[in-house]
């Protein structure tokens, strides 16, 4: 029984309130008279959640060389040379984020 509390509070979460937040945005200027600029939020919130769901399902594509020297330098190791990035992958779940990836460095390294 408590699954299906927890499933139910995820879907309010995670779909719910942002469609609220849309209707929200839509129907209160809307009432007030200004319909075009219901339309614009709307639109503007919707590119918004848009942007944000697709940087999220591809985030290892955005993923750099940068990234990696610092997440690196955090370990502290300091890469002196050129290195490449071979690998890469990120998996996530509820209270559980792991990334992982694969260096090709020099000897001197």
């Amino acid at each position: 029984m408590d699954e299906f509390i927890l499933i139910g509070f995820f879907i309010l979460v995670f779909a719910g309130l942002p469609i609220g937040l849309g209707c929200l945005f839509y129907f209160i200027p809307k009432k007030l008279g200004y319909p075009k600029t219901a339309k614009y939020l709307t639109i503007g919130y919707g590119l918004v959640i848009l942007i944000f769901g697709l940087y999220t399902a591809f985030e290892d594509q955005f993923f750099t060389k940068n990234n990696a020297k610092e997440l690196v330098k955090d370990q502290g190791l300091k890469l002196m040379d050129e290195f490449d990035l071979t690998e890469n992958k990120s998996m996530s779940a509820i209270g559980d984020y792991y990334h992982i990836f694969t260096l090709r460095i020099s000897e001197r390294d």
